[in-house]
């Protein structure tokens, strides 16, 4: 199929990135984890890209990939709600995100 432009560029599917446990990226690396109630986030990072994922552990269903966070500098710059965190509250969402922005401000303090 021609392009705008009148010039194709054959279109490649880029392979899938290699992930652990099915939901983490290989490139991230744990971090932190902390409970709110009877739930459990953890922090996985890839601080070269400066992204990561939050990930929800609840016991009564599989880990699920709630996040994507964005950081600049060593700070929390953005998160990305998904899944069932769209569901919740705006002050549950609000304590996970405090709770992301200290960790992650600690992690790059210390290195």
């Amino acid at each position: 199929m021609p392009s705008l432009s009148g010039t194709a560029e054959p279109w490649e599917a880029r392979e899938a990135e290699p992930m652990i446990g099915g939901i983490v990226p290989d490139r991230m690396n744990y971090v932190a984890d902390w409970r709110t109630g009877l739930t459990t986030t953890e922090l996985f990072l890839d601080r070269s890209r400066g992204d990561g994922y939050l990930v929800l552990l609840d016991g009564r269903r599989p880990e699920e990939h709630i996040a994507t966070v964005f950081t600049i500098a060593g700070r929390l710059h953005g998160i990305v709600w998904r899944g069932s965190a769209d569901h919740r509250d705006a002050p549950w969402r609000a304590g996970q995100y405090e709770q992301a922005a200290h960790t992650i401000a600690k992690v790059y303090e210390v290195q």
